[in-house]
């Protein structure tokens, strides 16, 4: 199958505001060669964007990543609306006191799952979305484990360089 054709994913902001944390996973949508939409619309402020936006991207889109601060009912709306898809739901830090977002994002309703990353999680969305994708598109699959790959070397380099420069050793 082209992945290029249609939008698989689509990233929806509750505000322009919540940008920094949606190309979190724009980026690694982006290495991972998966297309993808990204908008912006309001549960609150703008139901009947949401909704359009929904019914405009039903047929192609298979995950939705929700990405809302404060009450973040963003990504419960998303749930509730198309419960036949996976909807990740980012809770964005607006608080250092309470992560309201965070409560918000992971206490649905029993029947209205939304699947939750940590606070400014835009990149663990992305990955999250990218593996439910993986076990239909074979290619998303290896491109995950590839990155990982490279990424696990990366530590191993690290590792070595580390230990080489600090271990002492006793003979």
């Amino acid at each position: 199958m082209n992945l290029k054709n249609k939008p698989l994913i689509c990233i929806v902001m509750g505000s322009a505001s919540d940008e920094a944390i949606a190309k979190k996973a724009i980026e690694y949508l982006k290495l991972i060669e998966v297309p993808f939409a990204v908008r912006v619309a309001s549960a609150h402020r703008t139901p009947d964007l949401l909704h359009e936006i929904l019914e405009e991207y039903k047929d192609s889109v298979e995950v939705y990543i929700g990405i809302a601060g404060m009450s973040a009912a963003l990504a419960g709306v998303m749930a509730g609306a198309m419960p036949s898809k996976l909807v990740i739901g980012v809770p964005v830090k607006s608080s250092d006191l309470v992560p309201d977002s965070l409560l918000s994002t992971v206490m649905m309703p029993p029947g209205v799952p939304v699947a939750s990353v940590g606070l400014d999680a835009g990149k663990n969305a992305a990955i999250v979305a990218c593996q439910a994708l993986a076990i239909k598109y074979p290619e998303i699959g290896e491109r995950l484990v590839e990155i990982f790959r490279v990424s696990a070397q990366k530590v191993r380099d690290a590792d070595a360089k580390i230990s080489a420069t600090y271990n002492i050793h006793c003979d």
